[in-house]
């Protein structure tokens, strides 16, 4: 498997102790590293101003690169590196996506920072710029899927094209948690009503609630849809080790995530965001080039914890809104 990844994203640092720190990424790739799976790392380039301008306003991408702005949020604080990082992560992301699409497989993109809260023209949850908008934008096709499997709703992404139907955007989330937004009325607008799917669940909700929300929803969306290209934005804070939230996916559960787009058949391209547990990201990381390529790995937190379906009724509730425009 095909792996975009540059060791300058481990220059990008918070204060000591913030979640989103270099570690991720380095746990992720030792894990690679001291495993018989087959992979490559590939260095991609960095996003220009003109790729990042296809989805955010000059104001904003000059306000980073020339460090006007220094603070998003209170938690993502901008550094003089952080353009040349952040663009650096979405010229990754755009690499993969259209390595995807020319090789017909599944290519990912180990990057930090993350991007999916940064819309236009603001930032913050740790992002800057969003990588698998930048990268839906720029990978030449005229129809587009990006599936959010994060603990967090994608609420920049939701933003950009919540007005558009050439990029479909279905996300998976804890409900009542940062950025508060992704309820399943959120439908989109205008030509884009519809094509926008939230899919919020509550606490608890891991594998067997995944598998509800894959069989009812996601799967059968994707197949209507056929997209050229699937773009995942992967956050691993859906897992049950994971400490900023509280949804319960095992390792085998984000296996079977992915292993499930990558049977639909259209490229995938798989983009990192959140996830801030390093053993819980090296095991799922591992765990899906094992399962792409199809060699054997032991993963090693498979324990599920939701075996009854904790949000099936929560995903019924999505499903009744989206029944009106999708056969489900």
């Amino acid at each position: 498997m095909d792996i975009y990844y540059d060791p300058l994203f481990l220059e990008h640092r918070h204060i000591p102790g913030h979640p989103e720190s270099p570690s991720r990424l380095i746990s992720i790739v030792k894990g690679l590293e001291e495993s018989p799976l087959s992979f490559r790392f590939l260095k991609g380039s960095a996003a220009s101003a003109e790729q990042l301008g296809t989805v955010h306003s000059h104001s904003y991408i000059d306000g980073i690169r020339q460090w006007r702005i220094r603070y998003l949020d209170q938690e993502t604080p901008v550094y003089p590196s952080t353009y040349s990082i952040s663009a650096m992560a979405a010229g990754c992301a755009i690499s993969s996506t259209l390595h995807s699409i020319e090789s017909g497989g599944c290519v990912m993109a180990l990057i930090r920072p993350p991007g999916h809260h940064s819309g236009k023209d603001y930032g913050g949850g740790f992002c800057y710029f969003n990588n698998a908008a930048v990268a839906a934008r720029n990978c030449g096709q005229s129809r587009c899927a990006i599936v959010d499997i994060d603990v967090h709703h994608g609420n920049g992404t939701s933003d950009i094209f919540y007005g558009e139907r050439n990029v479909l955007y279905i996300s998976t989330h804890q409900s009542g948690i940062y950025p508060g937004t992704g309820e399943a009325r959120e439908i989109g607008s205008g030509e884009g009503e519809y094509f926008n799917l939230n899919l919020p669940l509550p606490s608890g909700s891991g594998d067997s609630t995944f598998d509800f929300a894959f069989d009812s929803v996601i799967m059968p969306v994707l197949r209507q849809y056929s997209p050229g290209v699937i773009i995942v934005s992967l956050g691993i804070d859906a897992h049950y080790l994971d400490p900023l939230a509280s949804l319960t996916l095992s390792t085998g559960g984000y296996v079977k995530c992915i292993s499930r787009l990558a049977s639909l058949g259209p490229p995938l391209s798989i983009v990192l965001e959140g996830g801030y547990n390093p053993d819980a990201l090296s095991d799922v990381v591992c765990g899906l080039v094992a399962g792409v390529c199809g060699e054997p790995y032991n993963t090693r937190f498979d324990v599920v914890h939701d075996r009854k379906g904790v949000g099936i009724g929560w995903v019924r509730s999505s499903l009744d809104i989206f029944s009106s425009h999708w056969r489900l």
